[in-house]
């Protein structure tokens, strides 16, 4: 699914995938949660399908388009989240339908 006619995005649409170097091995995972690992663009979670925690660092700047979205305020404004696809890719998706020319929010979690 794509943009409607007046350019806004419907809820559930995948807009962005997340890439970049991926971590699953508990020691790489150790390495890129340590202090010493300088990131800006990690993102940690579960992937359901194979029941294996993943960090993916997308600090490459041709990583992709999901390192653009901004961490909300405050929860009311989250209109997207991160979600693992069947095939083990990281995608952003909406939760709500997003005007033309708006800004995407997700959470980034409690450490952030």
């Amino acid at each position: 699914m794509g943009p409607s006619s007046d350019g806004a995005v419907p809820s559930s649409t995948l807009l962005a995938t997340y890439s970049g170097v991926t971590f699953t091995k508990p020691a790489d995972r150790a390495r890129v949660t340590s202090r010493a690992y300088k990131s800006d663009y990690l993102f940690e979670g579960l992937n359901s399908f194979t029941n294996t925690i993943t960090i993916i660092d997308a600090s490459h700047p041709r990583s992709g388009y999901g390192w653009y979205s901004n961490d909300s305020a405050t929860f009311a404004e989250v209109n997207a989240e991160f979600v693992f696809g069947k095939d083990g890719t990281v995608y952003l998706r909406a939760l709500t339908t997003i005007p033309r020319n708006g800004e995407i929010f997700v959470n980034y979690g409690s450490l952030y």
